[in-house]
């Protein structure tokens, strides 16, 4: 079955799903604002196998500190191959 354009990320977030804090580079931790380091876990905390969607994803599925996500959120892009692929095995395309 060939893969259809994505038009929208609304409603997805299953990008969101892969990590369950935001993957960020060390430089990219040491300029994050007090307040969001707490939020994340010490870096060379493992992760795990099995485990819940990123903890910056709210529950109408918006990323809750978007101004501060990381460089690979940013460079994700919607419709390209891994949002594809993603959408797929979770069966959902448009």
């Amino acid at each position: 079955m060939p893969l259809l354009p994505i038009l929208s990320c609304t409603n997805c977030g299953l990008c969101c799903h892969t990590q369950p804090h935001p993957p960020f580079m060390p430089t990219e931790r040491d300029a994050l604002p007090k307040h969001l380091l707490a939020t994340l876990p010490p870096e060379d905390e493992p992760i795990p196998d099995s485990h819940p969607p990123c903890s910056w994803l709210t529950p109408d599925k918006k990323c809750r500190h978007y101004d501060h996500r990381p460089e690979v959120c940013r460079q994700f892009e919607m419709g390209e191959q891994d949002c594809l692929e993603i959408r797929h095995r979770h069966n959902l395309l448009p």
